[in-house]
């Protein structure tokens, strides 16, 4: 494993670290992966994610760069007046063009937790992206959702409990009970208790059409949910439900993991993403492959 600094974007103010397999080692696919900030935090990602998993993707002989978005991190502010979402995109697509340029890829898999999903979806339309892999994606409650949440939480003696001493608690007209939970940040459903971070979800037609764009190309997509979005998602069939109208069930692998949390704290919930996604990864190279040696042979890109 090799990994360099790099310094990119029309006026040099990104900053990322590209992690490269030693020359030889592992199957060398046609794909390099780009690791996405999630919120404000620094490139090394959520409990050093990113990290780990470009080393992990190393090992299996992929190139990825883990960066920060302007104004995150080690990266300068971009001096553009963009929209945040907009910058993103275009600082998304500069370290494509950097990767492009330095490691001769052309074929990239976007990889982004919360907000990093959201940059990930927006850079669908750019033709390079072939592979999403989605950590805490939008989501798209729907009636069966919310049925199975509320009998998990009916099977829950700590919700029971909870419940029971907020109903005593609002009775005798006190406040919230020390130690009661505050209300919870945004999550994938876009929802905000205390109104300081509310997610724009898209109309879910315009959220299938960004995944269809990869899929048509032959590429990937992945979605994975924590425990942290049980109210809006609750069971992997879920997301084929809402696809289905969009002729897209099926079609996007996804998994709902309720016994972690948003960012993956704990070791057991890291290794096995970790996994998944570098299993993920290698079959899709599998058919990245295929389709530059049929572009070759084709005449077509290669």
């Amino acid at each position: 494993m090799i990994e360099k600094i790099a310094l990119f974007g029309g006026s040099r103010n990104l900053v990322g670290v590209v992690t490269q397999p030693v020359a030889g080692d592992g199957p060398a696919p046609g794909l390099a992966f780009v690791l996405l900030n999630a919120g404000v935090i620094h490139h090394v990602g959520p409990n050093r994610i990113n990290v780990k998993l470009a080393r992990r993707l190393a090992d299996s002989g992929f190139t990825s760069m883990r960066f920060d978005l302007s104004g995150i991190g080690d990266s300068r502010a971009s001096q553009s007046t963009l929209s945040f979402e907009a910058q993103a995109v275009a600082d998304i697509r500069a370290a494509m063009d950097y990767l492009q340029a330095a490691c001769a890829v052309r074929r990239f898999v976007l990889v982004g937790l919360c907000s990093g999903a959201d940059n990930a979806y927006a850079t669908t339309p750019d033709e390079r992206v072939y592979g999403l892999v989605m950590l805490e994606p939008y989501a798209y409650p729907t009636w069966r959702t919310r049925m199975r949440f509320q009998a998990m939480r009916l099977r829950s003696p700590l919700w029971l409990a909870n419940y029971v001493r907020r109903r005593i608690q609002r009775a005798l007209g006190g406040a919230r009970a020390p130690g009661e939970e505050s209300p919870a940040p945004a999550g994938p459903g876009g929802e905000s208790a205390s109104g300081s971070y509310v997610r724009r979800k898209p109309p879910l037609a315009d959220f299938a059409a960004g995944l269809r764009r990869v899929l048509e190309r032959g590429g990937a997509a992945m979605a994975t949910y924590s425990g942290s979005s049980l109210r809006v998602i609750n069971h992997a069939r879920e997301l084929d439900r809402v696809l289905r109208p969009f002729g897209l069930a099926g079609r996007v692998s996804c998994r709902v993991w309720s016994e972690t949390n948003h960012t993956f704290t704990e070791l057991s919930a890291q290794g096995r993403l970790l996994d998944t996604i570098v299993t993920w990864a290698v079959e899709l190279s599998g058919r990245s492959d295929g389709a530059v040696a049929a572009g070759r042979r084709s005449g077509g890109l290669g």
